[in-house]
């Protein structure tokens, strides 16, 4: 099915490329997440539950943009594993696999003073 319509535009910097500008409406929602949630100070500890895309886009603001400590919790190796390269100061990996009940779950994280900021991705 095609739909024709001359009035819809659409329009993005010359200087960014396609993969970059796909990034741009994520990143704004992370950025948006963010501001809500008030300042974020230098000495904050963030903890993102979280590791795909999105968790990934705040871990970057987090450290880049705010220099907090950040933990990321997750359950996929690979992700975890990057985002340890790019800068998580704390790790942690969800194994469904061994869980007893499917109900409840615990999560120890453990940064050396209390977290300032809790993202759920």
């Amino acid at each position: 099915m095609r739909i024709r319509c001359k009035s819809i535009q659409t329009w993005s910097p010359p200087v960014i490329g396609s993969e970059e500008a796909a990034l741009l409406e994520p990143l704004a929602c992370c950025l948006n997440g963010f501001s809500q949630m008030g300042p974020v100070a230098q000495r904050d500890n963030v903890v993102i539950i979280g590791d795909g895309p999105i968790g990934l886009l705040h871990l970057q603001l987090s450290r880049n943009l705010y220099h907090a400590r950040t933990a990321v919790v997750g359950k996929i190796q690979q992700r975890i594993q990057k985002a340890r390269s790019m800068g998580a100061d704390a790790i942690t990996i969800i194994d469904n696999h061994n869980e007893q009940s499917s109900k409840s779950r615990h999560v120890y994280v453990v940064l050396p003073s209390e977290v300032g900021v809790l993202i759920l991705r």
